[in-house]
């Protein structure tokens, strides 16, 4: 038996907003009890945020997973399937209230998304004790690696800026800004670029710049004069959801997209923030595991299924919650009539490679995702600004 099943049994909780179709306000079966023994219902929770800087986010996440259901007829594992939501909110506090009510009130049998890395260090450890499986579709920070009960099918919060590193190091140098959001995730990219690009050569201009997280209303400027003061050659940033948005607009208002190359890791410019970004956002070269051109058949089906569902192309958050579905299918699959939580824990510890539309990947020993990343560009073609496939970076963690 692997490491990852001799680790124990998960559950899963979740929640947020759904529509009609998957969503249903469910009650009655207790965890792992009757209704999923005798091959009822099983009840899946849905944690993601209803509002807020991520909210965008959120929408990605619950149109990925709603494709999967309804591309198999509403049911995981050839089982009928009661989603039942929460809201994430935008604080830990709220994604714990979320939590609660999905795993003491709805005693759900698994609990998909969570959006903010601050929301998954606060509950990860609800659902170990619980013994719910949780699997995270977006955050990923580096303290909840390996965590019993806790899966990704997004990514580690780091391998971006790990993959990015050796290629900064040998294109760029240095001194290279760095910027971040001040919570979690930023913190996670400042510990990557100092295991990848210092030792490859690579060199800061200076201590890394803290921003606020949220940044809300407030502007970037102070921190950006921080970034002039360096005198760097180039700037690297991790933002996401609305914040991408205001610093990339405000990157390039205050005259420094002319001075410095920008690099991120690639929600900086992924989905709907690049649409609200504009032209203020081309040139910007940024890394992720995703990209709505990469080759293969999985991906076409994929993007013309969601394009076609949401008139809108489908984004690397959609894809990560598409793969929560397809995971949980084959896992509920495997558990038989009796789904319950821990036999559903037991069967994702054991399936091997996914075929997804990022490509094939499989769990790590820290129980999230052995992926590709590739370094993109942003272009203009045409009408539209789009995210450019250029080459791989590598696979973190193989």
């Amino acid at each position: 038996m692997s490491e990852l099943n001799r680790r124990g049994f998960l559950r899963l909780t979740g929640a947020a907003a759904a529509t009609s179709v998957l969503a249903s306000a469910c009650s009655g079966s207790s965890l792992g009890g009757s209704e999923a023994d005798a091959g009822g219902p099983v009840k899946i929770g849905l944690l993601l945020p209803d509002a807020g800087v991520y909210k965008g986010l959120g929408d990605d996440q619950r149109n990925g997973w709603k494709l999967f259901l309804e591309q198999n007829g509403g049911k995981l594992g050839g089982r009928e399937v009661k989603v039942v939501t929460a809201d994430e909110g935008e604080e830990p506090d709220t994604a714990k209230a979320g939590a609660e009510k999905l795993l003491k009130q709805e005693r759900c049998q698994a609990v998909c998304g969570v959006i903010s890395s601050g929301s998954l260090v606060a509950i990860q450890e609800m659902f170990t004790a619980a013994k719910v499986p949780l699997i995270s579709t977006n955050a990923s920070p580096t303290q909840v690696q390996g965590k019993e009960y806790g899966w990704r099918t997004s990514f580690v919060n780091d391998h971006p800026s790990v993959a990015f590193g050796e290629y900064l190091a040998k294109n760029v140098g240095g001194p290279i800004s760095l910027i971040v959001a001040d919570y979690a995730a930023g913190h996670d990219h400042i510990k990557a670029l100092d295991t990848s690009f210092k030792p490859a050569g690579g060199e800061l201009a200076g201590k890394p710049i803290l921003a606020p997280f949220p940044i809300g209303g407030r502007s970037f400027q102070p921190y950006l004069q921080q970034i002039e003061k360096q005198k760097p050659k180039a700037v690297y940033c991790f933002f996401a959801g609305a914040d991408a948005v205001k610093f990339v607009k405000e990157y390039k208002k205050f005259g420094l997209a002319d001075k410095y190359q920008l690099y991120a890791p690639g929600w900086l410019t992924e989905g709907g923030v690049l649409a609200a970004q504009g032209e203020a956002a081309v040139g910007i070269l940024n890394s992720l595991n995703y990209s709505t051109d990469l080759d293969n058949a999985a991906n076409q089906k994929f993007v013309s299924a969601f394009t076609k569902a949401y008139d809108q192309p489908p984004t690397a958050f959609s894809v990560a919650a598409y793969d929560a579905g397809l995971v949980l299918d084959r896992a509920i699959a495997a558990a038989g009539e009796k789904a319950t939580a821990e036999a559903i824990e037991r069967q994702l510890g054991k399936l091997g490679e996914i075929d997804s539309p990022r490509g094939a990947w499989k769990f790590g020993q820290n129980r999230s995702p052995v992926q590709k990343w590739y370094l993109r560009k942003v272009e203009k073609r045409g009408d539209a600004i789009t995210n450019v496939v250029i080459e791989e970076l590598g696979t973190p963690g193989e």
